[in-house]
């Protein structure tokens, strides 16, 4: 199959979907008065930028992780409201820092959850099994 041909059946299917971003919410029961919050999965990109901020590699090749900002600049990126709309610019890493640590912490493990970032979703993800080819057995 072409290239662009698989492409457009991606973009197809993916539009039928009407999304292609999973929104899910955030329980926080101890927390009535706020408004529903959500986070969404965020794009391959965002993902690169999100990893680039807590890995960095000196020039030897050593890859040493800061994860001073990391909970602000992945809620940068998956916070939204329940269309998957963004609710922080790229550049507003200091405004999700200043909200309330709880409601940072339960929004950041709902969104490495998602996001497969967590040890949680890790373990998941490796604990699967891979597909059986198609068609039945390999040697017929």
């Amino acid at each position: 199959m072409a290239k662009a041909s698989t492409r457009e059946q991606l973009r197809r299917a993916l539009q039928q979907q009407g999304k292609t971003l999973r929104i899910e919410p955030v329980e926080m029961p101890d927390r009535p008065d706020l408004p529903q919050i959500f986070v969404r999965t965020i794009t391959s990109k965002q993902f690169g930028v999100w990893q680039s901020t807590v890995s960095k590699i000196d020039a030897e090749g050593n890859v040493t992780n800061d994860m001073r900002d990391s909970r602000e600049a992945l809620l940068v990126y998956a916070l939204c409201d329940e269309q998957g709309t963004r609710l922080f610019e790229d550049d507003e890493l200091h405004e999700v820092g200043a909200l309330d640590p709880d409601i940072v912490n339960a929004c950041f493990i709902k969104a490495s959850e998602i996001n497969k970032i967590s040890k949680k979703a890790k373990a998941d993800t490796k604990n699967v099994s891979a597909p059986a080819p198609a068609g039945g057995s390999p040697t017929g």
